[in-house]
């Protein structure tokens, strides 16, 4: 169990370090955006190139898990977030393509509640970019839930590209309804859930989904390993404990059996060593594959 721990610990420290290294060094680790597992059951609203959109889940008695806005380049995005029974909190998104000395480069900014954010960064594509209206979670001393609005061309964990709304508890706070306007037409996904699922979603941290997801790799390594040492255990009793009987039993039933079945002495000799040829490739086939199957583990776990 200790070793199980210590496994899980060192793997959630390298997926940390992955994310340090993937995102932007500018700033720490700040949020930790919640998610929706697959098993959820959820529905997909779209607004294709509107220029404007509103959407209530509380008329098909669901709640709101995520918005996806499309912002296309040179424009600005107004919203207005729904939550609880009747309360809300709106911002807006820009990204502008910037000129001069700057060319190549944008600028996007995010706004929710009064906060502001922005940043400046080198364009791969500069049509559009994408945001997400979700949940999360703070680090601070005292753990804080809300919503977070946040860019996806630097990633959810750069802070520069988010804005953290404090909303708690956040079961019963939950998102049903959005208003937006655009300057351009732009693209939206709303997904809706039932609020039981976004509830339990909502306090679900993308960490928890990847500490689950070794839970599950370590789980299966276990019982692969015990199928295998079980498999080692039987080749033992029949092939090294209890060999020359395993071997004389089989000589003697595949050679009862080539007798009876046989209508001349060349055709029991022809079956009785087909028999015993069987017998050997299939007792090489097993080695080999251990043999593979421990140089697997050997390669993940660097044993």
């Amino acid at each position: 169990m200790k070793k199980q721990r210590l496994t899980k610990a060192f793997l959630l420290a390298l997926l940390l370090c992955a994310c340090v290294f993937v995102s932007p060094p500018v700033s720490a680790v700040e949020y930790y955006p919640s998610t929706f597992p697959d098993s959820y059951n959820t529905t997909h609203y779209y607004g294709e190139s509107v220029t404007s959109f509103s959407h209530d889940a509380s008329t098909e008695g669901n709640k709101i898990a995520l918005v996806y806005f499309t912002l296309p380049s040179n424009s600005r995005i107004d919203f207005t977030l729904y939550y609880g029974s009747s309360s809300s909190v709106s911002g807006y998104l820009t990204t502008v393509q910037l000129t001069g000395l700057d060319i190549g480069r944008s600028k996007a900014t995010v706004s929710m509640g009064g906060t502001t954010h922005d940043y400046t960064y080198f364009d791969v594509n500069q049509f559009y970019d994408i945001d997400v209206a979700g949940y999360a979670k703070s680090d601070n001393a005292t753990v804080n839930t809300g919503f977070l609005v946040s860019s996806d061309q630097y990633g959810l964990f750069d802070n520069d590209l988010a804005v953290f709304y404090p909303v708690s508890p956040i079961q019963q706070n939950l998102m049903y309804k959005i208003d937006a306007t655009g300057t351009q037409p732009f693209t939206i996904e709303v997904i809706d859930g039932d609020p039981q699922d976004v509830g339990e979603g909502a306090t679900h941290s993308v960490w928890q989904t990847a500490e689950g997801w070794i839970d599950f790799a370590i789980g299966l390594g276990s019982s692969l390993f015990g199928f295998v040492t079980g498999l080692l255990s039987l080749l033992k009793f029949f092939f090294i404990d209890n060999l020359f009987l395993t071997i004389a039993l089989y000589i003697s039933v595949s050679m009862a059996y080539s007798a009876v079945y046989s209508r001349n002495i060349f055709e029991f000799y022809k079956k009785f060593f087909k028999f015993q040829r069987t017998m050997f490739e299939f007792i090489i086939s097993i080695w080999r594959a251990l043999v593979e199957i421990i140089a697997t583990f050997r390669g993940i776990f660097r044993i």
